[in-house]
């Protein structure tokens, strides 16, 4: 991202959670009610005309038929990471974890969402000061208060670690903490992401969890699929944010486990289909791009 402007595929993941809301069938995968409004977007044609905009400009790029495919594979992929996660969080919470630490959190909308829920955690959102700043301002725009148990991490991952920044936000490092960390892998340098995941496993307490996502390689994606994580490349390169970073399973797994995690489980297409996405009206299904994991520290003792 640019310096001194908020980051722009932060908004624009806060637009597929919007478009989620109008142009799929219900039941939604997430549903997220201040999407529209944190994405800059003032109604449901707002929003429309943007995704329209944004498949145009993509169109250019390659085809109508490729942006197409572009467009619903990062919405399904936006809504289904936010729906994986929460639901892997409201059950770290009943396992009595009460910290949560959003890694890149963007224009995240849970501690503003979900405040009347049965769950509740303390909130962490890390994130560049440019972005955090939007986001408030947003916020503020439409009239969300921002509850006392939510703090703004400010980092700027250039020249900050994660466990630094955390030391002065009233983080509890003695307890166990639940970490998610969606949309960023892939771009960064494979250094970068196991950087960043041994600095969160070295200050995590025992039984702290994460949940990340990450790209396929191409190799394993089917044409359409292939062509649209190049129009990734080519629009994030636009937007001053390139990418392109990919794994396997077995190597996300494997940069897990060496960066001090355990217990990974990896949770695909397969099973998101499996349970997310079984007799939609829509036809929607899960695409075979983005994949999630999921570990937790477990020290020896």
């Amino acid at each position: 991202m640019e310096q001194g402007r908020p980051s722009e595929t932060a908004r624009l993941t806060a637009l597929m959670r919007a478009a989620h809301r109008f142009l799929d069938h219900p039941p939604l995968i997430f549903d997220d009610p201040l999407a529209m409004g944190l994405s800059g977007m003032a109604d449901e044609s707002a929003t429309t005309s943007a995704v329209n905009a944004l498949k145009r400009d993509l169109a250019d790029i390659d085809s109508e038929d490729v942006a197409e495919t572009r467009l619903r594979t990062g919405r399904l992929c936006t809504v289904t990471r936010a729906r994986y996660t929460e639901d892997e969080l409201r059950q770290a919470t009943q396992r009595g974890i009460s910290q949560y630490v959003i890694l890149g959190a963007g224009y995240d909308s849970f501690a503003y969402c979900r405040r009347q829920s049965a769950f509740a955690p303390r909130v962490f959102e890390i994130d560049h000061p440019d972005t955090q700043r939007a986001k408030q301002a947003r916020l503020r725009e439409l009239a969300v208060d921002i509850p006392p148990d939510v703090t703004f991490v400010a980092v700027d991952f250039e020249r900050q670690s994660i466990s630094e920044a955390l030391r002065s936000s009233g983080y509890q490092f003695g307890e166990p903490g639940f970490f998610s960390w969606l949309g960023v892998t892939w771009y960064l340098s494979d250094e970068a992401v196991e950087n960043t995941l041994r600095d969160i496993a070295d200050v995590a307490a025992d039984g702290s969890e994460i949940v990340l996502d990450y790209f396929l390689p191409p190799s394993m994606l089917a044409p359409a699929e292939r062509r649209a994580m190049q129009i990734n490349e080519t629009l994030a390169g636009k937007l001053g944010e390139r990418g392109g970073n990919c794994f396997t399973p077995a190597r996300i797994k494997d940069t897990l486990q060496r960066a001090g995690f355990s217990d990974v489980v990896n949770f695909g297409s397969e099973e998101a289909n499996s349970r997310y996405y079984t007799n939609r009206s829509d036809g929607l299904i899960y695409p075979k791009a983005v994949e999630f994991a999921k570990a937790r520290i477990a020290r020896e003792r």
